[in-house]
């Protein structure tokens, strides 16, 4: 149950993230008026969500698995 919320609602942020980064890499292109002043903001935004999707979805859930077994064999040890 849980498993298929967790699916669920990543569907939702990655499909949500999909059209920004869409929107974002069609003004990052920008070919009509004031795209010279546009298009550079756009490349810096694209890259702080990548960064900050990065970050969120990836990094951070593996070093709170890591610390998280690291706690566990920890507390274990001190048990036994």
């Amino acid at each position: 149950m849980i498993s298929l919320q967790i699916s669920l609602s990543l569907k939702k942020i990655l499909i949500k993230l999909g059209l920004i980064y869409l929107a974002l890499l069609l003004m990052a292109v920008g070919l009509g008026e004031g795209a010279e002043v546009q298009a550079p903001m756009a490349v810096v935004v694209i890259g702080g969500l990548l960064s900050s999707t990065f970050l969120t979805l990836i990094f951070l859930p593996v070093i709170y698995s890591l610390l998280d077994g690291m706690m566990a064999r920890i507390k274990g040890n001190l048990v036994s």
